[in-house]
């Protein structure tokens, strides 16, 4: 049987306050649906979203790993074009100069 739960339950499940559950609906960033004037939730979707956020967020994280990994063993790579005219980027920058020649 589906659990089809209201914005105060879901609020008090997920420790958010009722009008950030609104605001998250509002913005389709929560999967819900109307009854005649209230919102209702089925949980189980909401777990699925939450499990796919989790997967998600542990795939950029390794993708980030794996890519600091990648240029400290190469440190000649050049910096993505997004990070190269991002204000306080010349710490990362800094990484991706290349090699003196006399370290050759």
């Amino acid at each position: 049987m589906e659990d089809i739960v209201t914005a105060k339950e879901l609020a008090r499940y997920l420790k958010l306050t009722e009008s950030t559950i609104y605001k998250l609906v509002s913005r389709r960033e929560l999967p819900g649906f109307k009854i005649g004037g209230s919102w209702r939730f089925d949980l189980d979707e909401i777990l699925k979203m939450i499990r796919r956020a989790e997967k998600k967020a542990k795939r950029r994280r390794q993708n980030k790993a794996n890519y600091a990994s990648q240029s400290s063993l190469n440190p000649t790579l050049s910096p993505p074009a997004n990070l190269a005219n991002k204000k306080g980027s010349g710490k990362i920058l800094r990484i991706f100069q290349p090699l003196e020649e006399n370290f050759v």
